[in-house]
């Protein structure tokens, strides 16, 4: 939303009374949890140049440096799927499927990116073992880190991430 009675937003406005609505960004899910799993579902459509502002002209909304807006950036759909399945309180696996499909609203080129993380706790008293796997396929993947700007590889990519915590409570 632009509106009046903010300063950035001064002279910039065309709309009566006194705001103007934006590019649209629609975000819908359903959340559905049982005593041991927890499945959410999530579909995110945010469209050019939803997280651009004259005053963050390309890296999106930020607060002192740290984005505030969709973490992918924009121009975007994002899907994800995801279930956690608890052993105990404090245990738990969980697998995570995205997928994220850039450009989709202003004709450039596309690219598709595919995520699958299996994470997992494994609580022992007052040690805890917390380990993460994550694969990544990229077809057409981003070479600009930039949210709000795309240029689009024509070569596919993979990315494989893989972390282990342990941690003992006091």
């Amino acid at each position: 939303i632009k509106a009046a009675w903010q300063v950035e937003d001064r002279g910039h406005i065309n709309s009566f009374p006194f705001f103007a609505f934006g590019i649209r960004g629609q975000s819908a899910g359903i959340l559905v949890s049982t005593d041991k799993n927890i499945l959410r579902l999530e579909h995110t459509r945010i469209e050019h140049p939803y997280f651009i502002h004259h005053i963050y002209n390309h890296e999106g909304w930020s607060y002192y440096g740290l984005p505030v807006g969709f973490p992918y950036g924009d121009d975007l759909e994002f899907y994800l799927i995801k279930l956690r399945h608890y052993l105990s309180r404090d245990s738990y696996f969980q697998i995570k499927l995205e997928l994220v499909n850039r450009g989709m609203f202003t004709g450039k080129t596309r690219a598709k990116e595919f995520y699958t993380t299996l994470e997992g706790k494994k609580s022992f008293k007052r040690l805890s073992l917390n380990f993460l796997l994550r694969l990544g396929s990229f077809k057409g993947y981003d070479k600009n880190f930039l949210p709000g700007i795309l240029e689009a590889s024509s070569s596919p990519k993979s990315l494989y991430v893989m972390g282990i915590n342990l941690s003992w409570r006091f």
